[in-house]
């Protein structure tokens, strides 16, 4: 018993190792962020305990010189082809199914300790990821959360060159009323901390302009939250994230 509550509190520091990584990473915007890289330490370091102290029982038979750890390696191989199956990255660069892929994981190494009959250290990790994903949960905003999308505007339309032709140009010439707004929309999403990441601009006819922003924003806000912002931007029409 006393051996399986080192192996416990090791489990416990690399949870925290991990926790600390994955604050710095979500806090800078990347995909994988603080419950990512905490289930991912807790699985590892459950996994280095498997590999060097899960097999003595069957090494202690008599004629055994089996290398039953090859049984691990092989399971977390096929888990891990399995598990980069369930990511999945959008058209936008979005990608999801990254801790879901992480929990599989995880469950592989929680039934390998409990197989081997590390029951105490098995159940400490299954209740600490359990934990660490209610606490952890975005809605908390103990970290920055990476939200990409995009957003539509109709803004008043170009230069009285293109209104006075009924075939609008390719590339219409922008008035001084279209470019203020263009600039209040720029300025609303820099004061909201919202990042632009790649801008469409056509005249949709000869009197509105259609502009297209795909944006990124590192922020402490859910859902509600964001939309909120984005609903205070000047020329407003749509928004997706």
């Amino acid at each position: 018993m006393v051996p399986q509550m080192i192996y416990a509190g090791r489990i416990l520091l690399a949870a925290c190792c991990g926790i600390v990584i994955g604050w710095e990473r979500q806090n800078r915007g990347k995909a994988a962020g603080i419950r990512t890289h905490f289930i991912i330490s807790v699985a590892s370091s459950l996994m280095m305990i498997i590999s060097k102290y899960g097999f003595y029982d069957a090494l202690q038979t008599a004629g055994t010189s089996v290398d039953v750890s090859r049984v691990g390696a092989g399971i977390l191989a096929g888990v891990g082809l399995m598990s980069g199956g369930l990511v999945i990255t959008q058209k936008r660069g979005v990608s999801s199914g990254i801790t879901t892929a992480a929990g599989i994981w995880a469950t592989v190494a929680l039934g390998m300790s409990l197989g081997a009959g590390m029951y105490v250290t098995g159940l400490f990790a299954t209740l600490l990821i359990l934990l660490g994903q209610i606490l952890m949960h975005r809605d908390l905003h103990l970290a920055k959360h990476l939200w990409k999308g995009q957003v539509d505007f109709l803004i008043p339309a170009a230069d009285e060159r293109c209104t006075q032709s009924n075939i609008a140009p390719a590339v219409p010439a922008v008035s001084d009323v279209a470019e203020h707004a263009m600039d209040e929309i720029a300025a609303g999403l820099e004061r909201h901390g919202i990042e632009i990441i790649n801008m469409k601009y056509e005249l949709r006819n000869k009197d509105t302009i259609h502009l297209r922003i795909v944006f990124a924003a590192a922020l402490k806000a859910d859902r509600k939250e964001m939309a909120k912002r984005l609903a205070q931007i000047p020329y407003l029409y749509s928004y997706e994230f």
